[in-house]
């Protein structure tokens, strides 16, 4: 009878763990749950030591996972059992990553499983009085925080109850099975590395040592975070274990390859990549007969193929390519594992990016454009109350600023409602070939009244008919609010030119201005939503900062760059790239 792991679980972790051990080649795995230790009061746990469930099976086939929640006496018997602890100082991690989960504890989050939701009302009941566990949470937690693993249809009711009882706010984190299963196969396939570890002595090629680094270095892979050094892990255990001369590593996605790795690192990569990207067997020896190829993946899911050639001892070729097939479970595992990360990395930057999106929509709303409003409202009433006392010349000053605050209003709220369009994927983008001159003389004429206002001359310079491939609405913005940037910051009597050239596959268009310019700080905040700072213009005008935000996003939709450089007093120039005009 073939040895099995006894895994030991807490029991909030029971649907979770069978769910995983029920998809894959678990065969030899045996899960046990034990109690759970910090979901109710200390005095209410069993020791270790009168459980049953430790008792059965060989003490050297055992291992607990977690550990942080245990009393002093139940490691002490652990040890005494000789099973194996693996210490997490917080078991959540198991199944998302150190990063998330930390940061949601650093927040003020109650993070819970739904197998803990499922019996939240037990829980309650051990933990007594109703008002005094509301006074608890409403002292030192903001908000339940649920890591949905999709194993408990009932989760979001439980999870309702849950909150109406303690009276807190929630969050779901929709967080699937992939991460824990990735940490339950990293321990399985360590404890089976360990029990096969007397392979290494029957190949008689490479010293002892070699293999047990080789496969210490195995054991660690599925913790590996970033795919390039995963590969050169891999590549360098393969070159422990088989002694070969060259190795290359091609990365592939969606079955096209993406990256590769090679050693050494001057092997033709292209011709690589050529030879590899398309193979169909799980491994086959390679053109010389003294290597071989293995094939990472299963069935459409290739995630790379890795090539050695001149190995040491090809007269040993079979062994070693059924050992590489066996090695290719742990490399598959620690792939899929790093890419997991990397995209729940993507997701979490994600997820910032949409909070400063929404902080910086409720800044505008609650002052930018609250403040225009205030200067019409206030204005109009004085002109309403004071109709029969005001001088024309005052009438006149007021029905300006109304105008002014009115148009500033209107350039914000179109600016605004494209910002949201573009945030949600709602902008429609429709490039067709444009003579430039005429979208920037129906701007400069939009954009006179400002300029004439401070005594600013507008120009506009270029070479030739320059015929440009965008789209007409989102480059009048674009336009609108690079000129009325250079109006505002310019002092009167100025002068702010744009100018259009001609390079290449590209038309690069320039609007400068003799302003105040900015310091390098400044210019390295413009583009960036969460580091963009409003500034006051010459004759105190306001801004939200946000048409700078929009510029970039639209030239980049268009593949274009948008840069600026500028000078402390001496003015700025902002410029941006468009393609030319395309026939078809």
């Amino acid at each position: 009878m073939s040895e099995k792991l006894q895994f030991f679980v807490c029991d909030n972790f029971k649907a979770d763990t069978i769910s995983v051990l029920s998809t894959g080649n678990f065969d030899d795995i045996n899960p046990e749950f034990f109690p759970s230790r910090c979901s109710r009061p200390a005095k209410t746990n069993k020791p270790f030591s009168s459980l049953k469930l430790f008792d059965n099976g060989s003490d050297n086939n055992k291992c607990l996972c977690g550990c942080s929640c245990l009393s002093e006496n139940d490691k002490n018997f652990l040890d005494s059992k000789n099973i194996k602890q693996l210490y997490l100082d917080n078991c959540f991690k198991m199944f998302a990553p150190k990063a998330i989960i930390e940061q949601k504890m650093s927040e003020g989050a109650y993070i819970i499983t739904p197998d803990w939701l499922s019996r939240w009302k037990i829980w309650a009941r051990q933990w007594g009085n109703k008002e005094l566990i509301r006074e608890m949470f409403s002292e030192s937690i903001t908000k339940l925080v649920l890591l949905d693993t999709g194993v408990d249809p009932n989760s979001n009711e439980y999870l309702r109850d849950f909150s109406e009882y303690v009276n807190c706010p929630t969050e779901t984190m929709k967080i699937g099975l992939d991460y824990y299963k990735f940490y339950l196969e990293n321990e399985i396939l360590k404890w089976r590395l360990n029990k096969n570890k007397s392979i290494s002595s029957k190949i008689g090629v490479k010293t002892q040592s070699d293999y047990a680094m080789a496969l210490d270095l195995m054991a660690n892979l599925p913790r590996t975070e970033k795919e390039d050094v995963l590969a050169n892990r891999i590549m360098e255990i393969l070159i422990m274990m088989f002694a070969a001369r060259k190795i290359s590593y091609v990365s592939i996605v969606d079955s096209k390859p993406v990256n590769s790795w090679s050693i050494p690192s001057d092997l033709d990569k292209k011709e690589c990549v050529e030879r590899l990207s398309n193979f169909p067997q799980p491994i086959k020896l390679t053109e010389s007969g003294n290597g071989f190829c293995i094939r990472i993946g299963k069935g459409d899911n290739i995630l790379a193929v890795i090539e050695l050639d001149e190995i040491a001892f090809p007269e040993k070729i079979d062994k070693y390519q059924n050992l590489a097939l066996a090695m290719a479970e742990v490399f598959e595992l620690s792939i899929e594992n790093s890419r997991f990360y990397q995209n729940i990395l993507e997701m979490n930057a994600t997820l910032k990016n949409l909070n400063i999106t929404k902080d910086k929509l409720f800044s505008i709303i609650a002052h930018d454009l609250r403040s225009p409003f205030n200067h019409i409202l206030s204005f109009s009433e004085l002109l309403l109350d004071e109709a029969d006392n005001i001088e024309t010349e005052q009438l006149e000053h007021y029905s300006k600023i109304i105008n002014r605050s009115a148009k500033n209003t209107l350039v914000l709220l179109d600016n605004l409602l494209n910002w949201a369009k573009s945030q949600t994927g709602q902008l429609r983008f429709e490039p067709e070939n444009h003579y430039f001159k005429y979208i920037i003389k129906e701007i400069i004429e939009l954009s006179s009244n400002s300029a004439i206002n401070k005594n600013i001359s507008l120009n506009f310079f270029n070479e030739e008919d320059i015929v440009v491939f965008a789209d007409s609405q989102m480059l009048k913005t674009i336009l609108r609010n690079l000129i009325s940037n250079a109006i505002k910051f310019t002092n009167l009597n100025g002068e702010v030119s744009i100018n259009a050239l001609k390079k290449n596959n590209y038309v690069e268009i320039a609007i400068s201005d003799n302003g105040t310019g900015m310091n390098e700080e400044t210019q390295n905040k413009l583009f960036n939503l969460d580091t963009n700072e409003t500034t006051q213009g010459t004759a105190e005008e306001k801004g939200s900062g946000l048409g700078l935000i929009l510029c970039k996003e639209f030239v980049e939709k268009h593949a274009g760059k948008i840069w600026v450089e500028s000078e402390l007093g001496k003015g700025s120039v902002f410029k941006f790239t468009l393609p030319i005009n395309q026939e078809n």
